[in-house]
């Protein structure tokens, strides 16, 4: 039985597809996320049939891993452990010196099959204290409930980033920068935005706030948010309210924060529906390549 663990490109997205229950692999669109995907050859007859697949991205100071699974058909070979292995050992190459996990309730709730936190502490991870919940959710819930959101009401100072003249659009990215702690880099963050859905608060000529919305297949990512507090879940309620034309009835809106200043924003819009809570567990680079030296079986490609 031969093993190998391939970087996944676009040709091979399709293959790992049915491995990747929640579209994990949308995070590939930006530039500091990728995936590996392991495949297993039974009778070495040169046919390798995918068999796990693990889907990472790198924020600030360390790898945070959006989901790992293996299937049920190739699990106890060791598969799961020697992606770790392979991310952990990535990670100390870049001087990275831990690695973390995101583990949400909803993978419980929707009955996925395994229990990826037991999983991970039998790996050497450990509960963090840092948990920030995420929400998912229709579309046509969103617009066929008054409750999920404060405000209803449009307002003319609230403008779609596809009206906004180039000008203007200069004004916003240069406040974006000045005002740091970008989750990307400001190039990425103005390729990645719809503008259709993504909006612009404007108050004397001036940007004064700013969400950006980037919408890959059918999910819909909310990535950057910026105003005021005092106005921040009023601008927020409005700019999904006013994005309804744009968005078909049926898409998912996929809320993951980054940042506690975005978790609060969501949490003054009092959604009606019950965000998921995520468990952060962290491992030490060190100590797991430690007790992990002894994993192998697999070529990495």
């Amino acid at each position: 039985m031969k093993k190998k663990y391939i970087q996944l490109t676009n040709e091979h997205i399709d293959h790992f597809r049915h491995l990747d229950f929640y579209d994990s692999m949308d995070l590939l669109q930006w530039p500091d996320a990728f995936a590996i995907g392991a495949t297993v050859d039974e009778d070495d007859s040169g046919t390798d049939m995918p068999a796990a697949l693990v889907v990472v991205k790198a924020e600030e100071d360390q790898f945070c891993i959006y989901w790992l699974y293996v299937s049920e058909d190739y699990r106890g070979l060791g598969i799961g452990g020697n992606l770790l292995k392979i991310l952990v050992e990535e990670s100390k190459a870049r001087g990275f010196k831990t690695i973390s996990v995101r583990i949400s309730s909803i993978y419980e709730h929707n009955g996925l099959p395994w229990n990826p936190r037991n999983f991970f502490e039998e790996c050497y991870f450990e509960k963090e204290e840092k948990n920030l919940p995420e929400w998912e959710f229709s579309t046509s819930l969103l617009y066929g409930k008054k409750d999920v959101y404060i405000h209803t009401k449009k307002k003319s100072n609230i403008i779609p980033l596809s009206d906004v003249p180039d000008s203007f659009k200069a004004q916003l990215y240069s406040r974006i920068s000045e005002l740091g702690h970008l989750p990307y880099d400001i190039d990425v963050l103005q390729k990645k935005a719809d503008p259709d859905l993504s909006y612009v608060l404007v108050e004397d000529k001036k940007p004064k706030g700013v969400v950006l919305v980037n919408k890959r297949g059918d999910n819909i990512y909310p990535y950057y948010f910026e105003a005021e507090d005092k106005m921040a879940a009023d601008f927020v309620a409005d700019a999904f309210e006013m994005s309804e034309d744009c968005v078909a009835v049926g898409d998912r809106v996929r809320i993951v924060p980054n940042r506690t200043a975005i978790l609060n924003i969501f949490k003054q819009l009092e959604f009606s529906i019950p965000g998921w809570d995520v468990v952060n567990l962290v491992a030490k680079v060190d100590d797991f390549l430690s007790e992990a030296k002894n994993l192998k079986g697999g070529t990495y490609i």
